[in-house]
Formats: structure tokens, C-alpha cells, sequence
């Protein structure tokens, strides 16, 4: 993906995240209609094998898989392909858009998550955005990221994105199908995590330009 492409997507991402941030603020009633009415349609789809799939998937994006995989990715660029700086931006992105930005925004807007009649796992915390939407994006969108810089055959490079878009889309649905989140809780924490990963590429941009 070009950089100007990237820009783009960031730029969008912003308005996407200030759209559904002042909608969360200024018409939540309204908003809770919609995520109930979207829930309710979803669930009419559960069956035990779904059930168990989804439970699977959402865990990709949990603390430990998120942990698991940031680790492993990291560890690869620094030691396998001597890659510091893009290990320490990918390390760095993921800290601060998993660990602060994302909690930081729960506690701000404190919202309830779904009865715990309608949940098929647990669940703590906010419900506003989703953590497991935004690390998604920020974890898988910063490996296609990191495979298309290391990486130059395109024969391989749609089919891999294709795939981690897919997984994302699945990790954010699934969130709703579990009953844990509401459809504004997963598009939040999709352009959450699209802004931050857009913007720290935007600075790792500069940081390099500015040493070369």
C-alpha cells in the first residue's frame, strides 16, 4: 500500500471515529436503538457451532492473543530481519493505542455493556469502543503494513490482505454475535484503531525522513 493511500485511509478513519464519537455523545438514545435492533437480528443467527467459532475467533484478539502475537512479530523484525525501528514502532503503536488510547476513552465515556443474559463469554470493563475491534486492527493492520514494506511480490500481497481483512471484520462481529458489544462499540474501535495506526505510520514517516 502507498503511503498516500495510507493517508487517506487515516483521514477517513478520523472522520469515521469524530462521527460515531459525537454521535455517542450527543444522540446516545438514539444510538442505543440502533445497536439493540442490530444485536437483536444478530442473535437470531446463533447456533452451537457458530457459537464456538466465534468464541474462538474473538480470542484472537484478546490480551493473551494480542500479547502473544505483538511478541512474536517483534521479536521477528529485531532478530530475524534486524528491522529496530519498525519493531519499535509496531511495539510502540500497539502499547499506546491498546493500553491508553482505548481505555482512556471507555473510562471517558463509561458505557454499559449488554445484559448479561444476551453474553455467551464474559466480559469486564466499558463497553465503548471495542478493545478487541481496535487491537484487530492495529495487530493485523500493522502486519499487512509491516509485510508489504518487507515484501515486494504482489502476487501473494492481496490474497494476505484479503484474509487479514477478513479476520478483522470476524474478530468485530463476533463481538456482537457473543453479545458482549453493540455494532457503534465495534465501528469505533475499527477507526480507532485505523486513526492510530494511520498516524503512527505518519510519524514513523517523519522520524525517518528526518535521520536519512
Amino acid at each position: 500500500m502507498k503511503y498516500r493511500q495510507i493517508r487517506y485511509l487515516t483521514i477517513g478513519a478520523g472522520i469515521l471515529l469524530a462521527i460515531m464519537l459525537m454521535l455517542a455523545l450527543f444522540t446516545s438514545h438514539r444510538l442505543d436503538h440502533t445497536d439493540e435492533a442490530f444485536s437483536q437480528w444478530v442473535f437470531t443467527w446463533r447456533q452451537p457451532v457458530l457459537d464456538t467459532f466465534f468464541a474462538t475467533v474473538t480470542d484472537l484478539a484478546g490480551a493473551f492473543g494480542i500479547i502473544v502475537l505483538s511478541t512474536i512479530i517483534v521479536l521477528t523484525l529485531v532478530f530475524y530481519f534486524h528491522q529496530r525501528t519498525l519493531a519499535f514502532w509496531y511495539a510502540l503503536m500497539m502499547l499506546v493505542s491498546n493500553l491508553l488510547v482505548n481505555p482512556l476513552l471507555k473510562n471517558v465515556f463509561q458505557r454499559e455493556r449488554p445484559a448479561l443474559s444476551v453474553r455467551l463469554v464474559e466480559a469486564g470493563s466499558y463497553s465503548f469502543p471495542s478493545g478487541h475491534s481496535l487491537g484487530a486492527v492495529t495487530a493485523f493492520g500493522g502486519l499487512m503494513l509491516i509485510l508489504a514494506y518487507l515484501y515486494r511480490n504482489k502476487n501473494w500481497r492481496t490474497p494476505t490482505n484479503i484474509g487479514l481483512l477478513l479476520l478483522i471484520g470476524l474478530i468485530g462481529f463476533s463481538r456482537i454475535y457473543l453479545g458482549v458489544h453493540y455494532l457503534s462499540d465495534v465501528l469505533t474501535g475499527f477507526a480507532l484503531g485505523a486513526f492510530c495506526l494511520g498516524l503512527s505510520v505518519e510519524i514513523l514517516n517523519r522520524h525517518v525522513s528526518n535521520d536519512s
